[in-house]
């Protein structure tokens, strides 16, 4: 994970190589995925 990613921040992780992918906005209250 690069170091510019802090606790509590959402990424996007490749599951098949482990692999970070990018950071993800936080969902806000009320919407979904």
């Amino acid at each position: 994970v690069p170091f510019h990613i802090n606790e509590g921040d959402m990424i996007k992780v490749d599951t098949r190589t482990s692999e970070y992918m990018e950071r993800v906005n936080p969902v806000r209250k009320g919407e979904t995925f």
